[in-house]
């Protein structure tokens, strides 16, 4: 039963005052939705075609004993054959979710959960005492009205393609919510197919013995991998970019962080020194300097011999940690005990 059959058998069972139906932007987003997955899938076949054949070739082009047992080509064929099965096996599961997924989008329960679910429905109104054709007609009218008041508010501001194009996405990621296993299958697919594309790197260093022995076999694979890039970047173009992007200015992101904290280092250093040089440093003795209070007033912990201390010019008792009292004064320049300034600003 096609989807408009199931719009159709929806509307009469519902039988009641007012029926809801997804409307035209929803319509409109499924539309791009659908052809967008048929072309991933489409190229999930091919891959999947071209894999087979390859693996199949393989059987067929490569035969010669002697050249088997030459230790490079056999590594470099192990590499070639490991890579083939995994790329059969990624557009194999990928033809199968994109399937999945064309099965979901032309079944109009789960479409019609989606549509409610974002506040994508005209409501219409049905008068009582109709007949079966003539709710039918009234429901076609009042939704072709909501639609054409919808699409001329859309054109009024300009924005009906921009909207279109990413309630599309919006739509695949509402059905991935939906059906938490395609979320979960889509994951593994891309961290797959990035793999894929790692393993077809090391098989480009690491095939020149295969080149030497058997070419044509070997400028089938070097084609078959430029496809499956190629088929790739459309069915995973936004992860890939963000990775890309993240390759990329990572490095740049990484030695701006590290240049903000050594700069900031520097900052607080000549802070510090600006501090320290109007203040009289020393060693604690606790033997030699017979104080009353033995306490740092800001942290309150017990000053230890050897350990650095400033005295502060308002009085020979006011003694604190360094680092206690160079903090307190970038934010206050009186001492924290009788409150005289005991620097110039800084």
């Amino acid at each position: 039963m096609n989807y408009q059959s199931q719009l159709s058998d929806s509307l009469i069972e519902q039988n009641q005052s007012q029926v809801q139906i997804p409307n035209f932007l929803f319509e409109q987003g499924r539309s791009i939705l659908i052809k967008k997955n048929q072309i991933k899938m489409i190229l999930s076949i091919i891959k999947y075609v071209f894999g087979m054949l390859l693996i199949i070739s393989k059987f067929m082009l490569v035969t010669d004993e002697i050249n088997l047992s030459q230790q490079h080509f056999r590594y470099s064929l192990q590499y070639i054959d490991i890579w083939l099965y995994i790329t059969v096996i990624h557009s194999f599961i990928s033809m199968v979710q994109y399937r999945v997924i064309q099965k979901y989008l032309n079944k109009y329960s789960i479409i019609f959960q989606l549509a409610v679910k974002m506040g994508l429905v005209n409501i219409i109104s049905i008068e009582q005492g109709l007949d079966q054709q003539q709710q039918q007609q009234q429901i076609e009218e009042q939704n072709d009205y909501q639609n054409q008041q919808l699409i001329g508010r859309l054109l009024l501001f300009d924005q009906r393609n921009i909207f279109v194009s990413k309630l599309s996405q919006e739509i695949y990621e509402k059905l991935q919510d939906k059906f938490k296993c395609l979320k979960i299958l889509n994951k593994l697919l891309v961290i797959a197919f990035f793999f894929i594309q790692l393993l077809a790197v090391i098989i480009l260093f690491n095939s020149d013995s295969l080149f030497l022995v058997d070419r044509l076999f070997y400028f089938l694979c070097m084609v078959y991998m430029i496809l499956v890039v190629l088929f790739g970047l459309n069915q995973y173009f936004k992860t890939f970019v963000l990775v890309l992007l993240w390759i990329v200015f990572s490095p740049v992101l990484i030695c701006y962080e590290i240049y903000k904290c050594c700069k900031r280092r520097k900052e607080q250093s000549l802070e510090k020194k600006k501090i320290l040089k109007d203040l009289k440093e020393i060693l604690y003795n606790q033997s030699k300097d017979h104080m009353e209070n033995t306490d740092c007033a800001i942290c309150m912990q017990k000053l230890q011999n050897q350990e650095k201390v400033i005295v502060l010019s308002c009085s020979e008792k006011h003694v604190f940690h360094t680092d206690c009292i160079v903090d307190w004064l970038k934010l206050n320049l009186n001492c924290p005990l009788c409150r005289k300034q005991v620097i110039d600003e800084i």
